[in-house]
């Protein structure tokens, strides 16, 4: 985020920042926007160190070790995401940002 222009040691910091800001001063146009800079350059920030793709890889590897009926409940719950993330791109447009569908019923993204 530093490279952006938001000198937060953390995500956090930037969240508590924010989340003050709209407690002192209220909903404005302007907080939006930085949010919404903010939120982006964490975010570009996050790519650049793959940290959804170390994310996911620890997620898998703790979903393994469940019981088959826990590993179910998440697969249901993965088909409601897909379901979601697809009902949501016409809405939205590009959802590059956003975790996309990762497995179908159908064998893909």
């Amino acid at each position: 985020m530093a490279e952006a222009g938001y000198p937060y040691p953390d995500p956090e910091a930037a969240a508590e920042d924010l989340s003050r800001a709209y407690r002192q001063d209220g909903d404005s146009a302007s907080l939006r926007r930085r949010e919404i800079a903010v939120a982006t350059a964490d975010d570009e920030c996050a790519l650049r160190a793959h940290v959804p793709a170390t994310e996911l890889a620890l997620r898998r590897d703790g979903a393994q070790s469940l019981p088959a009926a826990r590993r179910r409940e998440l697969t249901d719950l993965g088909a409601v995401h897909c379901a979601a993330y697809r009902r949501a791109q016409p809405v939205v447009g590009d959802l590059a940002h956003a975790q996309p569908c990762l497995s179908s019923p159908e064998g893909g993204r």
